[in-house]
């Protein structure tokens, strides 16, 4: 566990970094674009989230099955081959998106999608090389270097911002520009920092690279589609927003999403370096790490209203023009972390215990839930709050399933076993919903200070925990 805790250190020190960068991004760029050109600009982040369905499972197969290796045992010439067929099949799919870009140009004469989804298309590319890097940097424990290629490009594009802001006379083409070219330079860097897995000099074999691809994703295609299942949960109200409502309240529900998603930086530190170490721990350790970890959950939640409270503070002195937001911004907070603690703490240990095929179904099951709830609304009214208050529901029932299953996995006697979702949890997240719907900012400001009190006094108890997790 102190290995543990030390690439924690790394990890952290580099996600205060890329929290830096996202505070700039998400205050800056809507207020430089106009709500619109902000609309646009997220749509071309919204469509790159999902570019990693190209890779097949390579990426996850290769996460699963090195996750306990050190990078200089791992099989070298088989990666290499992989690679450079994975490659191979990145650059044809690229083509073939881009086919279809042009055909969609030809009927729709949009140029604004055109220019997005050509770049995203390109994104193919390069987004594949970077999961299998990045995931080999990861699950080999080389946190110095994951943290480092983790942060670079998010730098880089922080300057183009800041440029923006001052000079006022950037599009969001710009920043869509920056951000590709950016990935670029930091992928050219990876590639040459393990160039043994990619060169192609000599003994190279395409049809042992096909087998190995072929073996990868069999393993990682279940947890790719339940990562990508995952997303949807949130992404298809995005997509519904999209095409069915108006680009004004696209961007508007996507500024929230903005905000939220900071919350989501401090948190993947937790969950980088804890699947590596749940990955060595022995099984009988499970659940003492998962309480801990849940406990910090628990706290981590307690801070929520206060953020709250700092993000509306914000957008009415700083962002005028999205306090539409305001409507369902703590419901987008709710999400945010029963989206974060399903990523950090259950699929960790679900997948440590190759529950691949249950995080699929689970997903699945809540995707067809949001779609035929979503239906009926896109004939009547359909808009940011809609959107939230469903997948609030849904991800609630989601999340409390999920956690069941685990404890049936990790206790097999019942006496011992511990209700899923602790009240305090329970009751805290009624709170917040009920707060989503009153306006009163007397009431908002008690309770979030109430919240914050609570914070502090599980904090002294979270660092009481970490000696016990060095021990463990």
């Amino acid at each position: 566990m102190n290995r543990f805790l030390k690439n924690l250190k790394w990890v952290i020190s580099s996600q205060l970094l890329v929290l830096i960068a996202s505070l700039l991004r998400s205050l800056l760029i809507p207020k430089v674009l106009s709500v619109n050109g902000f609309g646009y600009w997220q749509i071309y982040l919204f469509y790159l989230s999902y570019v990693g369905i190209f890779s097949l499972g390579y990426n996850e197969g290769i996460y699963l099955a090195y996750g306990s290796y050190d990078y200089d045992d791992l099989p070298k010439k088989e990666l290499r081959d992989g690679n450079i067929f994975h490659l191979i099949i990145l650059v044809l799919f690229s083509i073939l998106v881009e086919l279809a870009v042009i055909i969609f140009y030809f009927f729709n004469k949009n140029g604004n999608y055109f220019f997005v989804y050509t770049v995203i298309a390109l994104s193919i590319i390069t987004y594949g090389i970077n999961g299998v890097l990045i995931y080999i940097y990861q699950i080999t424990n080389q946190m110095r270097s994951y943290s480092f290629f983790s942060v670079f490009s998010k730098i880089l594009f922080s300057f183009v911002v800041l440029f923006s802001f001052f000079s006022n006379k950037l599009t969001y083409q710009n920043f869509v520009i920056a951000d590709f070219v950016f990935t670029l330079i930091t992928i050219i860097l990876m590639v040459l920092k393990t160039r043994e897995l990619y060169s192609a000099k000599s003994g190279l074999s395409l049809k042992n690279g096909a087998m190995f691809f072929w073996h990868n994703i069999k393993s990682g295609a279940m947890l790719m589609f339940a990562q990508l299942s995952s997303m949807l949960i949130l992404g298809i109200g995005r997509l519904f927003l999209q095409l069915y409502a108006s680009l004004r309240e696209f961007s508007i529900f996507s500024f929230g999403i903005t905000i939220t998603n900071l919350l989501v930086v401090l948190s993947s530190a937790i969950g980088t370096v804890l699947y590596p170490t749940v990955a060595r721990a022995s099984k009988d350790k499970y659940y003492t790490i998962y309480n801990i970890i849940n406990y910090l959950f628990e706290t981590f939640l307690c801070i929520i209203p206060l953020i709250y409270v700092v993000a509306v503070f914000i957008v009415y002195s700083f962002l005028p023009h999205f306090t539409d937001v305001f409507s369902y911004l703590l419901l987008l907070f709710i999400i945010i972390y029963l989206q974060i603690k399903m990523q950090v703490s259950l699929n960790t240990f679900l997948k440590a215990l190759r529950q691949e095929a249950f995080l699929f179904r689970i997903n699945i099951l809540a995707i067809v839930i949001e779609f035929v709830v979503f239906l009926p609304f896109i004939y009547w009214k359909f808009d940011g709050f809609i959107v939230s208050i469903i997948t609030v529901v849904v991800m609630l029932a989601k999340n409390y399933i999920s956690e069941v299953f685990l404890n049936k996995l990790m206790i097999s006697n019942s006496k011992d076993r511990k209700f899923a979702i602790s009240l305090f949890e329970s009751f805290s997240l009624f709170v917040l919903i009920i707060l989503n719907n009153i306006m009163n900012k007397t009431v908002i400001i008690v309770v979030s200070l109430i919240y914050t009190l609570i914070f502090v006094r599980k904090l002294l108890k979270v660092i009481k925990l970490g000696k016990k997790f060095r021990n463990i």
